[in-house]
């Protein structure tokens, strides 16, 4: 092999490694994460959402720890009924089922707002009470003009059957997750940045009381972030 065959086999080489590291990385940036509800003995099951790693991480507090280091989004019932959530990343989905004692590979489902047994609210007028607003780092002026931007409003409501949180704010952006029985999270972002990002929690309490918070983060450049948190009380008349 003369010097310039191997120079060129050489070169070709590292084009094609490097063209596969590049593949790799953008595969795994459009990764899908994934999410599965667990219970012993039964195991798991994997749901096909609409969710980013972003909006997972943001919508569940993780701070930055989920989008960068991934993992499966994992809600455990435990023996006791006692529920929690965590970023499994020492096991693959059969190995995960089979921890939680399913057999093999697990379930995939389709993404559905009724995944657990809920209340039914009862259709008719509701209204809706606002504590005061708990602001934190804002400019003046924020506060009024979120008020004005208000998204869960009074009046009169015929909830889907079985329930969906979707008819308290239906926009198309807003993203509902049911994290348990009666408890919803929705995350709502008009553009792909999150310098404006809204995430709401709601609690059904009977089929006539809801309660939940709104938390809307406004990343104001050169400024701390401005973070704005409202308890609300939701009520059938």
């Amino acid at each position: 092999m003369n010097k310039l065959t191997f120079t060129l086999k050489k070169n070709f080489f590292i084009l094609t490694l490097i063209l596969t590291l590049d593949f790799e990385a953008f595969a795994q940036s459009n990764e899908k994460p994934k999410v599965a509800f667990c219970q012993r003995p039964e195991g798991c099951v994997f749901y096909d959402h609409p969710f980013s790693y972003k909006q997972l991480d943001l919508m569940f507090n993780y701070l930055g720890d989920y989008e960068n280091r991934k993992g499966i989004l994992t809600f455990v019932t435990d023996a006791t009924g006692e529920r929690m959530n965590y970023p499994d990343r020492k096991r693959s989905p059969k190995e995960l089922n089979e921890y939680f004692g399913g057999k093999g590979e697990p379930l995939v489902v389709p993404w559905s707002l009724s995944i657990h047994q809920n209340i039914q609210p009862e259709d008719g007028k509701w209204t809706i009470a606002n504590e005061k607003p708990q602001v934190r780092n804002c400019p003046k002026g924020v506060e009024t003009q979120l008020e004005k931007a208000r998204m869960i409003e009074s009046g009169n409501k015929v909830f889907d059957k079985p329930f969906s949180p979707f008819t308290l704010l239906p926009a198309r952006e807003a993203k509902w997750f049911p994290v348990e029985p009666n408890i919803y999270k929705c995350i709502l972002q008009l553009t792909e940045s999150d310098v404006v990002t809204t995430v709401y929690d709601v609690k059904v309490l009977t089929p006539k009381t809801m309660e939940g918070t709104m938390n809307y983060t406004f990343k104001i450049p050169n400024l701390p972030t401005c973070r704005i948190k409202v308890n609300f009380k939701y009520t059938k008349n």
